[in-house]
């Protein structure tokens, strides 16, 4: 019998205000479509070792507040490929994020269609009261990949000559173009950080991840869904030189340092255990690329037993989504 190691877990919660203090960064996931593009981004974000909680929009029915997202130093608002009734547009959630930004703290935000949501399809240019011109820094709203390159999408992003050699010089996709991703003509403030290549693509050169800063702001917006990029190894790179770039998660204390919520470890009779604080609705087994091997669902109870023999070792992330709607993931060594 292999020997199972475990970690304790890094906490994913439906957050409120009364638990802000877990965690300096706050994930809200604004995707209702693509369920699947969630679970990996938080499955790949478990990877750089960042501590955050999560609020989940559809599970919670409206986009968080003041109240909310006042708790946090960094905000990461993940739409995914969601164009349609995002809380990202609720006006309440604007003021919110435009307080945040105002009082010095990080957002990053993530969508390939967080413009189009809004906006539809381009070119649009944006005046002041625009929340995508001041909080954001774009300017205006260009073109989209496919869309407006006669039906290709965009092979491929390259970093821009200002940012090489803080992050990866080139991006490629699980498929072989990326459709839909947003092109934006930033402020005098900002810049990009990834364009759209390469040089024989028909709208080479279109800004598609924009860093904003003027004096006390700290805003990036990704026009484009991680989720996409080529394999599991380039999605965390991509994540943890964005995290580094932005500088997230300094001062968080380490994970072991983390009261954890949900807890993996071997189980009497050779399995593996799950436990939570909170009684349990369902919990997936998946690989470090995101495949899912293992589900049991239909559960209300705290402490699970799996039967994962057959296994062969490796890291995995064991996800737990509780009876109120949290989602929690553990890393799972298994020797």
């Amino acid at each position: 019998m292999r020997a199972a190691a475990f970690v304790s877990a890094i906490v994913f919660t439906a957050a409120l205000p009364s638990n802000g203090a877990s965690a300096q960064v706050l994930f809200v996931n604004d995707n209702d479509n693509i369920t699947y593009n969630t679970d990996t981004i938080l499955n790949d974000l478990v990877a750089t070792g960042l501590a955050f909680d999560t609020y989940d929009i559809p599970d919670m029915g409206a986009p968080p507040d003041g109240s909310v997202l006042g708790n946090y130093a960094t905000v990461i608002w993940y739409c995914s490929g969601d164009g349609a009734d995002l809380g990202l547009w609720d006006p309440t959630a604007q003021a919110a994020l435009v307080d945040l930004v105002l009082a010095g703290k990080t957002l990053w935000l993530i969508g390939t269609d967080a413009l189009y949501a809004q906006y539809g399809s381009a070119p649009v240019t944006f005046t002041s009261g625009d929340f995508a011109l001041d909080a954001l820094g774009i300017a205006s709203y260009d073109v989209q990949s496919y869309g407006d390159d006669g039906g290709l999408g965009c092979p491929q992003m390259d970093v821009a000559p200002g940012v090489a050699g803080q992050f990866a010089a080139t991006l490629l996709w699980s498929f072989s173009t990326f459709w839909w991703a947003d092109g934006c003509t930033p402020t005098l403030d900002a810049e990009a950080v990834y364009i759209m290549g390469p040089s024989s693509y028909a709208l080479f050169g279109a800004q598609s991840m924009i860093h904003f800063h003027p004096s006390g702001t700290n805003v990036m917006s990704t026009f484009f869904d991680p989720t996409l990029i080529d394999t599991y190894a380039n999605r965390v790179l991509f994540l943890d030189q964005t995290i580094a770039y932005l500088g997230i998660g300094t001062g968080i204390a380490p994970i072991a340092d983390q009261r954890p919520v949900l807890v993996v470890m071997p189980a009497v009779n050779g399995g593996l255990a799950v436990t939570s604080r909170e009684p349990l609705r369902d919990v997936d087994v998946r690989s470090a690329s995101g495949q899912c091997l293992h589900y049991e669902g239909g559960m209300d109870r705290r402490h699970v037993e799996l039967d994962l023999y057959d296994l062969a070792s490796g890291v995995f992330i064991i996800s737990a989504t509780t009876t109120r709607g949290s989602r929690m993931s553990a890393k799972w060594i298994k020797e």
